[in-house]
Formats: C-alpha cells, structure tokens, sequence
C-alpha cells in the first residue's frame, strides 16, 4: 500500500533483500503526521494549482514584472489579480479538505440539510465548479455529496474566512477541529512543491501558499481591502476613502503607501478623503504605523564554482532594515509574537523558484534606531540565467508577509 501510493520505491533484488527507499510523499506523511494517502493527494492538488495559477496569470494582461531603470532598483508592492488569489485559495483549500485527513469529520444525522443550507450563504457552496468556471454558476449538488465529510469541511472553511453564521453550536466545535490543522496541512503541500524547484510557474505557486497564510491569519477575503484588518478602518471610511479618492479621480490609498511615507503625509491624505467626515484618523494612522516597514537596503549578486558538485552557484546578498514608529494606539494583541516575512527568489522567463527563506521580524522598536538582518540566498547560476532574459538578465526577489496582507513587495535583481 505504501508504494501503491508513493510513498516508498523498492530497487533490485527479490521480494527477500531488495532495496527500499523513501520518497518524497513518504516523507511527507512522516515528517508532518499524515495518512499515508493524503500526500499523494496533495500532489495531485499543487500540480493542478500550478497549472491553474499558470493559466490566470498567462491570460492577466496586467503584468507585475518592472521594465525601466527605475522600478529595477526601487523595492514595490508586488500584487496579485484578485482572480489569482481566489482561484489558488479556493483550490488549495479544496485540495486539503478532501484529504483523508478529514474522513472522520462527524457529519450527524440531518446535518446533510444543515450543510445544504449553509452553502447558499457562502462564496463558493460545496466545491470549486463556481469560481472555476463562474460563468456557468453553480452546479446541482444533490444530498449525498452533502453528507460526505469532506465537504463540510470545505464548507466549514469557507464559513471561517467569511465569519458566516453556522447553524448549531456544534459547528463550532468542528470549525476549530478543522480550522486547527490547516497550518500543518498547508505546509506539508508547501513542503511538496519544494521538491523539484525548477518546475516551471513553482515560483509563483509558492508565493500563494504565503498569501494564503496571510488571508487565515487575518480572516479577511481576497476582495476586501488589506486596510480592512487594521483599527480604525472600518467597512464606512474604506468605503468614503474610495469615493473620496473616486471623485478626485485618484487610487485608494493602499496600506503600503500610506505606511511608506511620512504621518504627516498620511494624515494629511486621509483627512483630506474623509473631508467632513467624523472619523478617528488618529487612531488609523496608530494602527498604520504600529506595523514594522521594511526596505532592502543592499541587494548584491556573487557566483562561484563549487568543485565538489561541478557547476556555478549564484550568491545574493541582503540586507534588510526594519523601521519602527511609537505609537500609543493599535498595537496587536500577539506584539510579542514575531512577524514571518517568507523571502522567495525566482527566474523572470519560466518563473520557477531559485531560493527560499524567512526573516523574523519582532513586532515592536525604536524609532530612533531601526534594524538590520542580513540574509544570503544560494542558487543554481545556469538556472539563473536561461531564466534571466535579456540585457544582463535578472532574477524577481518577492517578500511576503504571513501574518498581514498588503505589505507583499517585490524586487527585480540584475544578474550582471
């Protein structure tokens, strides 16, 4: 069975002395306590992931990637199609609900119509078909698919994120028995799609399982502005920021802009957007700037041959400030728990992943004396290269904070 489900490989030899090996979806299921079935599964939903994501951002004419001398040097929000974020959450959330880690999720007598009921009210009902194919609508699903497991769970995560009304107490129970091991499951997909980093479009796949982690952290939906899980900012003055910024036909201020310039400048835009109107712009911008900012302060490309394995490894050096506000105002409960900053480095042409790490960021500083953490990112230099394109070639350095949405940036890096 485990090799039924890749787990295992058996090499030579007869049934009595041949080799057994491990493979990665074995490892998978040790390293982080699963069925021995589920990462066969959750292989199966990161490839159709990638494809999909692939596809989406193929066809988004948008574009993200830098072209002049200016924007290659300059640290910039890095942004995601509201498409994008939704069909890679839904999918992925999907992917994990049915998983044999979720057979034994209890489904009581009746509830297969409490489960129906529930769907109408949410985003997306019993399975992807809707935000897959959204012109088509909703498919008919009949009750049995109702009482099947996996598909409350699904529902039951998709309750979570848009805090909708479950109809008994004992939901709660079972959201939270869910809900509890979605940071496991999601990092051992991640873990997965680690394998083989020079799959082309891993890079990008990668950056959404951060961007996921950040919607779980925050509870607020792929659609909702990111200003939304700060203090202050309520669905009303998010609402008049935008007919404020419509109406002087300006962009609605985003939580990067805002944190990047000066509080003066800040105060200054929001009230003049919210001009006569009775909101506590102090304490917005409380909240705004108890966020940590950071910036790349140095971002320097090495190689050398490594002789023990034949071949140029690339080298790029980092260096990081963090700057800190004092505010008396909106500050997180969890200031003592640091924040993830998840560092991706990828090719610009195929978009496969080059190097991953993360940084800690401590929530809480000094203003007067902003911090430094240097990171050193290694990677294959040939990958690097005929992924690179042209003048020079140069790679796309991506930060994606875990624990908040709308502080994402990217940078493009000369490889020359």
């Amino acid at each position: 069975k485990l090799k039924e489900h890749g787990c295992i490989e058996m090499e030579g030899g007869t049934e009595i002395d041949r080799a057994v090996c491990s493979t990665i979806l074995g490892r998978t299921a040790t390293n982080f306590y699963l069925d021995y079935r589920s990462p066969k599964q959750m292989m199966f939903g990161v490839n159709e992931a990638r494809k999909l994501i692939t596809t989406l951002l193929e066809d988004d004419s948008s574009g993200n990637a830098p072209t002049n001398e200016k924007e290659l040097k300059e640290l910039k929000p890095f942004h995601r199609p509201v498409r994008v974020d939704e069909v890679s959450l839904a999918w992925l959330l999907y992917a994990v609900a049915n998983t044999h880690e979720f057979d034994e999720l209890p489904v009581r007598h009746n509830e297969e119509h409490l489960n129906e009921a529930l769907s109408e009210d949410l985003m997306w009902g019993a399975d992807v078909s809707s935000v897959l194919n959204p012109d088509h609508g909703r498919s008919h699903v009949n009750l049995d698919v109702m009482a099947d497991p996996h598909t409350k769970c699904f529902l039951l995560l998709q309750a979570y994120l848009e805090k909708a009304k479950l109809p008994i107490s004992d939901y709660i129970n079972d959201t939270r028995t869910v809900v509890d091991q979605i940071p496991r499951l999601l990092a051992a997909m991640y873990y997965i799609a680690l394998d083989d980093t020079t799959i082309a479009g891993n890079f990008d796949l990668l950056c959404q399982f951060s961007r996921i982690r950040a919607i779980f952290a925050t509870r607020t939906m792929v659609d909702a502005d990111p200003l939304s899980q700060l203090s202050g900012f309520t669905n009303d003055a998010i609402r008049r920021l935008a007919n404020g910024a419509k109406s002087r036909k300006k962009n609605m201020p985003s939580l990067w802009e805002l944190r990047s310039q000066s509080r003066a400048d800040s105060a200054a835009l929001l009230k003049g957007l919210l001009k006569g109107q009775r909101f506590d712009v102090e304490r917005m911008l409380d909240s705004v700037y108890a966020t940590p900012l950071y910036s790349v302060e140095e971002a320097k490309v090495s190689h050398e041959v490594d002789k023990a394995l034949g071949k140029s490894v690339g080298k790029l050096a980092i260096t990081v400030e963090i700057q800190y506000e004092n505010v008396k105002r909106g500050r997180s409960r969890d200031e003592d728990t640091p924040l993830t900053l998840t560092v991706l480095l990828g090719t610009r042409l195929q978009k496969s992943l080059l190097a991953h790490s993360t940084l800690s960021l401590p929530r809480r500083g000094e203003k007067a004396s902003p911090s430094k953490k240097k990171l050193e990112l290694k990677f294959d230099w040939a990958v690097a290269n005929a992924g690179g394109g042209e003048e020079g070639g140069s790679m796309t350095l991506r930060f994606l904070m875990e624990d908040l949405r709308g502080l994402d940036t990217e940078l493009v890096v000369p490889l020359s």
